[in-house]
């Protein structure tokens, strides 16, 4: 919308959000390149599938990014709390629920004491 229309409103935000969760999972920006190129992608390129930038992450957020970074602004999450519920839901699928006083871990994964034990004291 800013670089159309001017117009922002809640779903503007939405976007903007999505774009930093898909920067946040996969550690680059969603759309890269030199002088206008990201600035055409972010108006014409569907949105990056983190699941396929940065193994590991699962696929519901694909989703999520896909939704909250629709070029139509009709089609994205109508507010923060809608994006931020489904980035939840997407959690859930990857990482096992808390336990009170638990920490989380991913599911299929070890403790790192359980694969590298820690060395015994050497008196450094």
């Amino acid at each position: 919308e800013r670089f159309t229309t001017g117009r922002v409103g809640p779903q503007t935000d939405g976007y903007s959000l999505a774009w930093l969760l898909c920067a946040g999972l996969t550690g680059r920006p969603p759309f890269e390149g030199d002088a206008g190129e990201p600035k055409r992608a972010h108006m014409l390129s569907p949105a990056p599938r983190p699941s396929i930038m940065r193994r590991g992450v699962g696929r519901a957020f694909d989703d999520v990014i896909a939704w909250g970074m629709a070029k139509q602004r009709s089609t994205r999450f109508a507010s923060a709390g809608e994006l931020a519920r489904a980035a939840s839901e997407a959690v859930s699928e990857v990482y096992e629920p808390l336990a009170v006083g638990a920490a989380a871990a991913p599911l299929g994964t070890r403790p790192f004491q359980a694969v590298y034990p820690n060395p015994e004291d050497t008196g450094f």
